[in-house]
């Protein structure tokens, strides 16, 4: 038994409110989107790779940073490769300061041969924008075409519509710190997908479950039935957020540079599925069955009506006997 499966919490009285949180998420998103923008990274704008083997061993790429800073390019994205290796990605780099790159490496570490040096044009850039795009709305297409065949459509919107929240969670989260989006965040949009649709199958199977045994003299309604379900599962969906986003914060603080974006977007994509899961989807599916359940909640008082006027009337008091009046005037006439 969960923590919440006896409790009094009422989620689905407070629809409107999640449903207004999740709607200035996706809205922020939309504005901020064309207005500030997303800061992209070499992989969508193109840009120089150079490789360089150092001649001598170095912990981390924080000991090559500030040698980058006479460049301007301290804040680019480094990251360390075996046998001393460095690879650093800039947006533009002239020949002059690649050879004064070099240059500077050589003095520090002893030698700095350069093994590798590649430019990714911008069409190639705009292509993967393309391919990023296509994937992720292919992946909500086959997400709504599963959801549809294991339960019903309008579960698959309901599903659907906590899904393009999450995914507009993540980039308002990266629209705001402005950090650099690479093709791993293809894999951070798809994971987030995967990850919050799992949670609310969960939650989905669980409403199904309970209709199946719901009795048909229930007086339990639809969004009681709902509010119910999602308590039976509040327990479950918690500590799996909690124990996933524990895991991805480890490799957050104690992982390399280049996997810390991966690791952040992951962390919001995953509190935003799990907060989803409960406080949009089912909510979402008590909204789109409103006639339904309006119609059932009409048919339990019409019964209780049927039923109270019937109790009524077994209850009511009989008329008095009518040998009472005849006794008494026998009585007076003696008299």
């Amino acid at each position: 038994m969960g923590y919440f499966e006896k409790s009094r919490i009422n989620i689905v009285k407070y629809t409107s409110l999640w449903i207004g949180i999740a709607a200035l998420v996706i809205i922020l998103s939309i504005l901020l989107f064309f207005t500030r923008g997303l800061n992209w990274g070499l992989d969508f704008t193109g840009g120089t790779l150079i490789e360089y083997r150092l001649g001598k061993p170095f912990n981390s790429v924080g000991e090559i940073r500030p040698l980058l800073a006479e460049f301007n390019l301290e804040k680019s994205f480094l990251q360390k490769t075996e046998d001393n290796g460095v690879i650093i990605r800039v947006k533009e780099l002239s020949k002059e300061t690649r050879n004064a790159i070099t240059q500077k490496l050589s003095v520090h570490f002893g030698k700095a041969e350069l093994v590798r040096e590649e430019f990714i044009g911008p069409v190639i850039g705009a292509e993967l924008k393309r391919a990023a795009i296509i994937a992720t709305i292919l992946g909500l297409i086959a997400q709504v075409i599963y959801i549809s065949l294991r339960f019903k459509p309008d579960m698959a919107l309901a599903a659907d519509i906590a899904l393009v929240h999450d995914i507009c969670a993540v980039i308002l989260a990266f629209i705001l710190t402005q950090k650099e989006i690479n093709t791993p965040f293809i894999a951070i949009l798809l994971t987030v997908v995967g990850y919050s649709i799992n949670d609310t199958v969960v939650i989905f199977d669980r409403i199904r479950e309970n209709l199946k045994l719901r009795p048909r003299d229930s007086k339990e309604t639809f969004p009681q039935l709902v509010n119910r379900s999602i308590l039976e599962n509040l327990t479950r969906s918690i500590n799996t957020v909690l124990t996933t986003i524990l895991a991805v914060l480890v490799v957050y603080f104690l992982g390399g540079s280049a996997i810390k974006d991966f690791a952040f977007g992951l962390t919001v994509g995953i509190a935003a599925g799990g907060y989803s899961s409960i406080f949009i989807a089912a909510p979402v599916l008590v909204l789109l069955r409103k006639r339904q359940w309006l119609k059932e909640e009409e048919k339990i008082k019409e019964e209780e009506t049927v039923r109270s006027s019937s109790v009524n009337k077994l209850t009511e008091t009989p008329p008095k006997p009518a040998t009472q009046s005849r006794t008494s005037t026998v009585r007076k006439k003696r008299r």
